[in-house]
């Protein structure tokens, strides 16, 4: 895991401690997206690297989010994002 360690202090917790460092072509990466099989860590990597970073975590599950009814959905997604936004830096 220390190529992923490496990565996420790269892209994520050196801009957030040194932002200053980290303008114009430098400027750090949007997002990070984990994709994978479950039980690989991603859940506990984002949690180490929102804590180091200081950043607020939220954790959302398929099951809070998918809904049944047509546009719920994305309703909810919307949703999640603009609390994340408001309350930023946050890791959704």
């Amino acid at each position: 895991m220390e190529n992923v360690k490496d990565a996420l202090v790269e892209a994520l917790i050196s801009p957030m401690k040194r932002p200053d460092l980290f303008k114009g072509i430098r400027a750090p990466a949007k997002g990070i997206l984990f994709y994978g099989p479950p039980g690989t860590g991603k859940t506990t990597i984002a949690k180490a690297a929102a804590s180091e970073s200081n950043c607020k975590f939220m954790v959302i599950t398929p099951a809070e989010i998918f809904a049944k009814h047509m546009g719920d959905s994305e309703r909810y997604i919307k949703a999640v994002f603009q609390i994340a936004k408001n309350n930023q830096p946050t890791v959704p």
